[in-house]
């Protein structure tokens, strides 16, 4: 099946839906969805299918143009029971205009998350691994380099660190 999502050809944005409405319409509850693919929240890897959709800045009711639009940009997924701790006060998120994210948890535990890439972030970090790719593959001599491989710490011999695995499962709840 096949969605059509009109955004902003050069910053990404999706544009405007029923922004000034509480209810969250589908297809932008599938662009969330689809760009966050896991709860929000810090350390919950929860999918984002199975999550409900949270107002990072809460909508007003009395005044819907003020503020807590419905848009992706204000809007997140989160699983059941992160939802919950946030409705309660006990989670609380501020996001800055960079798309980072500072959560705030039982205990005064703080957490910093970065919001996923957008599409054309993704585009140009494949340009750019591309065309690196292609650089370090040759040595001085225009030669094809050597295989990178990885050492007992998990770093690359070209300095960077192989493909961290998952500090939780699906089903586990980050330590609030």
């Amino acid at each position: 099946m096949l969605y059509r999502i009109l955004t902003d050809p050069i910053t990404g944005t999706v544009l405007d839906e029923t922004a000034h409405t509480y209810t969250i319409p589908m297809n932008v509850r599938r662009t969330v969805t689809a760009k966050h693919k896991q709860c929000a929240a810090p350390g919950c890897t929860r999918t984002a299918l199975r999550c409900q959709a949270d107002h990072i800045l809460p909508f007003n009711h009395l005044l819907p143009t003020q503020g807590g639009l419905t848009v992706p940009e204000n809007l997140q997924p989160l699983c059941q029971p992160c939802h919950q701790l946030k409705t309660q006060g006990l989670l609380t998120v501020k996001k800055d205009t960079r798309g980072v994210s500072r959560w705030s948890g039982p205990l005064g535990r703080e957490s910093v998350t970065l919001a996923p890439p957008s599409p054309h972030e993704i585009q140009a970090a494949v340009q750019l691994h591309e065309l690196l790719t292609r650089t370090r593959g040759k040595d001085s001599a225009g030669q094809n380099a050597t295989s990178t491989h990885t050492g007992p710490s998990g770093k690359r011999a070209d300095g960077l660190h192989a493909d961290p695995s998952p500090a939780w499962t699906q089903d586990d709840k980050p330590p609030f």
